[in-house]
């Protein structure tokens, strides 16, 4: 097997070019060079760790290393990097096969990115078949055979010079025996794998091996034949076979298939040495080691229970008097603490009559806070109505543009308060921004087809910053409405909001055509932003390179 090492710079020589090639709509592309120089390298890192295959550890370490990946991955927006990091977690998660819905979830979507790039087709469909393998390990018949009938039925079109190069569909044909689908798996072997130079792989699958044993089965369980030469070249495979794990599986395999074909001689030979390579997989060592640890611990117990009842017993004879001394102080402290109990029962019930009392001031003011925040509805809803009224009757487009800017602000400003009014003093920044968003998007939405990328930290935040906040994203989302020019039929608002240094950062641009001028009309948005800024003592830049590119930087006083 060809040692990992001489696959690095292979591997850091493609993925980089593929990032150069790309065009850049980035306004720093060294440092997208940098993204993408970083997520190679973790790849080979949690590779060169995955490779050792020296147990759940390392497995488990080498996914610290694929999910760095992922996170750089995911700021680039290369679809290559995305594809190649969703791919290296879903190895790490089908060799830990722990949550084995992940694995499934993971490979899918780096097929989804491979076959968004022409010159990935080998990966794109070897990750499909990865899919069907998943999905056979968690025993869902149904999408396995679904996933490999759409596999199958994209690659059979394909010209022979890319079929020869499809190793991995004796690995489909196999996948297909192992849910019975015998049919699938002849139309396989048929119709593309007898295409192929079929051989061993050390680097990824026993292909030759896995192809006698996918044809044995077919002969046998499909074809109800007694025998088949497949079945002696398995022996042949069985023979050659260096770990205990391969020769298992071999024996296994075997064993099934004598006992199909009724050769009662070989099904108990390859019974017996079923019992004999599983009791050498599961080795009685670690139970028995255990079992000797327990009876030490067990027996240390013992031998303290001894000598401690024989110290219990030195001091009841050596100290007798004194214990009866305990016992006097210790019955005037039994009647000091009965009284004391009786002053803290007056107590409590002094106490329980206070919070009664409390309770029922606090229900009266929430009673109060909840008419005051009705009546505020229903004061915005009236004049929300009126400024719609005036909207619909006036004839010049001036005005009406400016009616609708003010109702959509007061449709903005309402939301809002419908959100406070659902939340406590301490907001989680998170969900409240991601709802205003969302509502926000879609009261602009028949303007513009608009994606959000949320990335925000879970804050506690109190409401004298959430709800000015509120507004300026509002601001900002309304302007990227009406001034953004994206290349595409998407507006695309990435907003990034994260704690650090005792202040809160919120990043915000969109995928429009970088702008160095604001637009002439004077807007009345930036000067609300301007004012609400002020008001929470934050400091606002803009992008040289794009004005509509901003950053905020909200100081957290003590306690919030």
């Amino acid at each position: 097997m060809t040692p990992i090492k001489y696959y690095i710079p292979l591997l850091l020589v493609v993925l980089l070019s593929n990032c150069k090639q790309k065009p850049l709509k980035l306004s720093n592309p060294t440092a997208y060079t940098k993204d993408c120089t970083q997520v190679v390298n973790y790849i080979v890192k949690g590779n060169k760790v995955y490779a050792e295959k020296s147990g759940y550890e390392a497995f488990a370490k080498s996914m610290l290393f694929y999910d760095s990946a992922y996170q750089i991955a995911q700021k680039s927006n290369d679809t290559l990097l995305i594809g190649a990091s969703y791919f290296a977690l879903g190895r790490a998660y089908d060799a830990w096969n722990k949550d084995p819905q992940k694995t499934i979830a993971y490979y899918s979507l780096a097929a989804k990115y491979y076959e968004k790039l022409p010159d990935r087709l080998y990966r794109a469909l070897y990750l499909k078949h990865l899919v069907a393998h998943a999905y056979d390990k968690v025993h869902d018949s149904a999408n396995t055979v679904n996933t490999i009938n759409q596999l199958y039925n994209q690659i059979k079109v394909l010209p022979d010079s890319i079929l020869k190069t499809l190793d991995f569909t004796t690995e489909m044909a196999l996948i297909c025996t192992e849910v019975k689908n015998y049919d699938l798996a002849t139309h396989i072997l048929t119709d593309i794998s007898s295409k192929i130079d079929i051989k061993n792989d050390p680097e990824t699958y026993d292909y030759l091996n896995h192809y006698y044993l996918t044809k044995a089965r077919l002969a046998v369980y499909n074809d109800k034949l007694t025998h088949s030469p497949y079945i002696d070249s398995l022996e042949k495979v069985l023979q050659n076979t260096k770990n205990i794990s391969d020769s298992n599986y071999y024996i296994e395999n075997l064993r099934e298939l004598f006992r199909a074909t009724n050769n009662t001689n070989k099904w108990q030979l390859y019974s017996d040495l079923n019992r004999q390579t599983f009791y050498k997989l599961n080795a009685p060592t670690g139970i028995l080691s255990m079992q000797k640890t327990i009876n030490q611990i067990e027996n240390s117990a013992i031998q303290r229970e001894i000598e401690l009842r024989k110290e219990q017993v030195k001091t009841r004879n050596t100290y007798g008097a004194v214990l009866l001394l305990f016992l006097l102080i210790i019955s005037a402290l039994t009647i000091f603490l009965y009284q004391r109990g009786k002053e803290i029962k007056k107590s409590r019930n002094q106490l329980y009559n206070s919070n009664k009392d409390l309770a029922s001031k606090n229900l009266q003011n929430e009673l109060l806070n909840k008419e005051i925040h009705h009546r505020i509805k229903n004061n915005l809803q009236i004049i929300l109505s009126l400024v719609y009224m005036q909207e619909r009757n006036t004839d010049t487009d001036e005005v009406k543009n400016n009616m609708q800017s003010i109702r959509l602000r007061i449709e903005s400003i309402s939301n809002l308060h419908q959100q406070l009014m659902e939340q406590t003093d301490n907001i989680d920044l998170n969900k409240y921004v991601q709802l205003l968003v969302t509502n926000v998007s879609n009261l602009l939405g028949d303007e513009k087809k608009i994606i959000n990328h949320l990335q925000i930290q879970s804050i506690q935040v109190s409401q004298k910053i959430s709800f000015p906040l509120g507004l300026i994203i509002n601001e900002w989302i309304t302007n990227s409405v009406k001034y953004a020019k994206p290349t595409n039929d998407y507006l695309e608002l990435f907003i990034n909001i994260y704690n650090g240094n005792n202040q809160i950062t919120v990043q915000y641009h969109d995928n429009g055509i970088a702008q160095t001028q604001k637009p002439i009309t004077k807007s009345l948005g930036l000067d609300i932003v301007q004012l609400l800024c002020s008001q929470l003592n934050a400091q606002l830049t803009t992008n040289p390179q794009n004005i509509f590119d901003y950053t905020l930087q909200i100081p957290l006083s003590d306690g919030e």
